[in-house]
């Protein structure tokens, strides 16, 4: 599966604050987990298992072209 390239949090005034090595897929996995937290309570083991999971389908979305994400829709 590609994975995105690295990339890191850009900030406009401060330019890129943390120079290591998140994916894309990470990047797609912190936005889950923010969006989430509050759906699983205090069981972060599988809030990060969903969210990494949720990550998945969004780069496997992200191949597939409109016509295929509006199949499944039907």
């Amino acid at each position: 599966m590609n994975t995105g390239a690295p990339m890191s949090p850009w900030h406009p005034e401060i330019g890129n604050p943390v120079d290591d090595d998140m994916t894309l897929r990470d990047y797609f996995a912190a936005k889950a987990m923010q969006a989430n937290d509050n759906a699983f309570g205090h069981n972060y083991e599988l809030l990060a298992k969903q969210s990494y999971l949720l990550a998945d389908y969004m780069l496997k979305a992200r191949e597939m072209t409109f016509e295929e994400l509006c199949k499944d829709q039907e």
